[in-house]
């Protein structure tokens, strides 16, 4: 049975971010059951990385500040290790 109606309602949800929206939902009424199609107007981004609204990862300043904090990090040890110089002090002969 195909029903149309003239009518919408604006509603506002909480919802849990982290999830896929839905785009269906299905609706029981008066002996009737059917699917209602969801249109969103603000679906704010959201950031997998550092689990905040209002930014995504490809913007996310914790993960490239974490990122920066390791390369330097690699860097140092790298420089350090670079500078150390290795003395044979023991060549395995009988004197």
């Amino acid at each position: 049975m195909e029903r149309t109606f003239d009518q919408f309602a604006r509603v506002l949800v909480n919802m849990d971010v982290t999830q896929e929206p839905r785009y269906k939902v299905l609706v029981e009424s008066k002996g009737y059951v059917f699917f209602v199609d969801l249109d969103y107007e603000n679906i704010p981004e959201f950031c997998d990385y550092c689990k905040k609204i209002g930014h995504n990862v490809s913007v996310c300043n914790n993960l490239h500040e974490t990122e920066v904090n390791h390369y330097s990090s690699a860097q140092k040890l790298a420089n350090k290790l670079a500078s150390k110089k290795y003395v044979q002090v023991k060549d395995g002969r009988k004197k």
